[in-house]
């Protein structure tokens, strides 16, 4: 019988080594970008939410931030910081605009929870991201007794946001090939 952990070992197939494979993050970075360009292409397909657009955004920018880290021979954190896209990008010294890291902010929350659930698993969380995260990617106005609530066209993560922060990743990712 063939011990599989012995034969990946002799060919250097193992997760130490795929794991540090800035190549490898690169291509998955690139194809989560397709899938949020797609996306946001249909959106008028998807009934009134731009979170799924946001978790492929969000999904891409970490993974391009972890092609950067493994380029620069960084170590590229697995649990607690590992989907923090404020945290990886300081890491990479990929340099952003206040507005990009309020973008990274929003998107942090879309790949740990509001990608994919309705609500985050405490109370605590729900208030911190309802009080402080979202309500910085949102503009209030009132004038006399209307009041009008829009997002912040400066950081709301759409296409155009995500595609800045996108460039200089990959421009940071280039310069360091």
């Amino acid at each position: 019988m063939i011990d599989w952990k012995k034969y990946r070992e002799s060919i250097g197939y193992t997760q130490a080594r795929v794991s540090k494979d800035a190549k490898a993050w690169h291509s998955l970075a690139l194809g989560y970008r397709a899938a949020a360009e797609l996306l946001d292409e249909f959106r008028d397909r998807i009934p009134s939410d731009t979170r799924p657009f946001a978790f492929n955004a969000a999904l891409s920018i970490e993974l391009i931030l972890k092609a950067i880290l493994a380029q620069k021979c960084i170590g590229i954190p697995s649990r607690g910081d590992g989907h923090d896209l404020l945290v990886l990008s300081d890491k990479a010294s990929v340099m952003l605009s206040d507005n990009q890291r309020r973008t990274l902010d929003l998107l942090t929350a879309t790949i740990i929870w509001s990608g994919r659930y309705p609500a985050p698993n405490t109370k605590t969380k729900w208030d911190e991201y309802q009080d402080i995260t979202f309500e910085s990617h949102v503009v209030r106005t009132t004038i006399g007794n209307v009041s009008r609530v829009m997002a912040n066209r400066d950081t709301f993560p759409d296409w155009n946001n995500y595609s800045k922060i996108w460039d200089v990743c990959v421009a940071e990712f280039r310069r360091c090939s």
